[in-house]
């Protein structure tokens, strides 16, 4: 027996119908609120740290996007639900789940904020485990997937933050 159709059958029911409710909204809409707090956050930093923010999200981001899509397109991990033919909890195509878009960008969201806005680190990286977990609990994505748009959206941020320090070093006795 699966686990839809136990589910319809046992006590605990009610429990796991919010439960999935729960991590449908948090695999298709919980990315916005990390999207909208970082960008408050943004809009109340002053002009130079706005132009050093802007700077940094533009390269880290453009950086975690190539590198999430040359390793999509050299390794190919169907989904979940196409692989163990089932019906996910939300409508997706069956298409290359490797790695995940989604926790790639609250992966990138949690990395500039860790750069940025260190006390506020926490709980975006939480937001982003969140959404992680949620896109793995609906069927969408395997667990490798998510991890890894999580580990490029990092390394990324940290690749630019070195060359950017770099050269603001370097410009200095200049």
């Amino acid at each position: 027996m699966g686990r839809y159709q136990w589910s319809q059958t046992n006590l605990l029911s009610p429990l796991l119908t919010t439960m999935d409710t729960l991590f449908i909204l948090g695999a298709k809409y919980l990315f916005i609120i990390p999207v909208l707090w970082l960008g408050l956050l943004f809009y109340q930093s002053s002009r130079e740290d706005r132009k050093s923010i802007f700077i940094f999200s533009v390269l880290s981001f453009s950086l975690a996007l190539v590198a999430s899509k040359a390793l999509g397109k050299i390794y190919f991990n169907p989904r979940p639900f196409v692989v163990e033919n089932f019906k996910p909890l939300i409508d997706h195509a069956p298409d290359n789940g490797f790695p995940s878009d989604h926790a790639l960008l609250v992966g990138a969201l949690a990395s500039m904020v860790t750069v940025y806005y260190r006390k506020y680190q926490i709980w975006f990286w939480a937001l982003a485990i969140l959404v992680a977990t949620s896109r793995v609990y609906v069927g969408v994505h395997h667990t490798i997937d998510v991890v890894t748009s999580l580990v490029i959206a990092g390394i990324s941020a940290f690749i630019i933050k070195t060359i950017l320090d770099s050269r603001k070093d370097a410009t200095i006795g200049k």
